[in-house]
C-alpha cells in the first residue's frame, strides 16, 4: 500500500532523503498516515474474533482477470477449451465464496465458542494457502501462488494468474494446459476450505441465535 501522485524524481540522482526532506514530503505527513493505516489494518486483523477476510472480493477479482484472459486468448486466436476447468473451478470458488460470507455475516460474534472461532479462522487462514501450486509455476518454480506473481516481463508489475498468462503471451499451448489445470485444481482446493468455513459457521449456536433474531 501507499499514496501515488507526481514523482519526477524517480530513479534519479535526487531520488533520496534530501529531496523527500525538503520537497516530497518535508512534514512527513503522508508516512506518517501511512504508518497509522498499515498499524490500523495491523490491529483489525489482530483483534478480531473472526479473520475479516473478503473472500467474495477476492473471488470478483479473480473472475475478472479470468474474463480478460479469455478476451485475449480470443484475440490472438487460441483455443478457448484449455480455459474450460479454470471457468467451472471460478465459478465454484466465487460460490463458495459467497456462501461462507453469508454463514459469517449471520454470526453473533458476541455468543461465539472460542474455539469454534479458532476452527474457522483456522479455515479461513488455509483458503490462500490452498491456492499454492506445489510444484510452482512453469520455469520459476520458486513462485507457487496460482493468483498472484511478479510478471516475468513487467517489472515491478504483479501478473494476476500468471502462469495462464504467461503461457498465452508465449502461445505455448501445452504450458497453458499444465497451467490452466494447475490453477483449477488450486481453485477447487480454496473452494473446499471456504466450504468447511461456511460449514463450521452454521454449526455454531450463535449462528442460529442471530438467525432467528
Amino acid at each position: 500500500m501507499g499514496f501515488t501522485g507526481e514523482y519526477g524524481v524517480y530513479h534519479s540522482v535526487y531520488d533520496d532523503f534530501y529531496w523527500m526532506k525538503h520537497f516530497g514530503d518535508p512534514a512527513f505527513i503522508y508516512h506518517a498516515a501511512l504508518a497509522r493505516i498499515l498499524g490500523t489494518i495491523a490491529l483489525r486483523l489482530d483483534e478480531s474474533d473472526v479473520l475479516p477476510y473478503d473472500y467474495l472480493a477476492y473471488a470478483s477479482q479473480i473472475t475478472r482477470a479470468q474474463e480478460s484472459l479469455a478476451s485475449r486468448m480470443a484475440q490472438v486466436g487460441e483455443e478457448p477449451g484449455a480455459m474450460k476447468p479454470v471457468v467451472q473451478a471460478v465459478a465454484e470458488f466465487s460460490s463458495s465464496a459467497a456462501q461462507a460470507a453469508r454463514t459469517l455475516q449471520g454470526l453473533s460474534i458476541a455468543s461465539l465458542d472460542p474455539a469454534i472461532a479458532k476452527q474457522i479462522n483456522r479455515a479461513l487462514e488455509g483458503v490462500d494457502q490452498a491456492l499454492l501450486a506445489p510444484q510452482g509455476l512453469t520455469g520459476r518454480p520458486w513462485y507457487k501462488h496460482t493468483i498472484f506473481a511478479p510478471g516475468s516481463y513487467a517489472g515491478y508489475e504483479a501478473e494476476l494468474l500468471p502462469g495462464v498468462s504467461e503461457a498465452i503471451d508465449r502461445n505455448d499451448p501445452a504450458t497453458l494446459q499444465h497451467e490452466a489445470d494447475s490453477l483449477a485444481a488450486a481453485l477447487h482446493r480454496a473452494a473446499a476450505r471456504l466450504d468447511e468455513v461456511a460449514r463450521l459457521a452454521q454449526q455454531s449456536p450463535s449462528a442460529g441465535a442471530a438467525a432467528n433474531r
